[in-house]
């Protein structure tokens, strides 16, 4: 399903844990999408 583990075996690189919410994942979406924006505002003010 695409989604990543709380934790990853090093060894291994088995995943272990448990795997988040999708509530989660779109935290995380949506947070990257407001830097970028941000980001892209202050580039074209300059």
């Amino acid at each position: 399903m695409g989604l990543l583990p709380e934790q990853i075996h090093p060894d291994t690189g088995e995943f272990l844990g448990n795997f988040p919410q999708a509530f989660s994942h779109v935290g995380v979406l949506s947070s990257g999408l407001r830097l970028l924006k941000a980001q892209r505002r202050r580039a074209s003010r300059s």
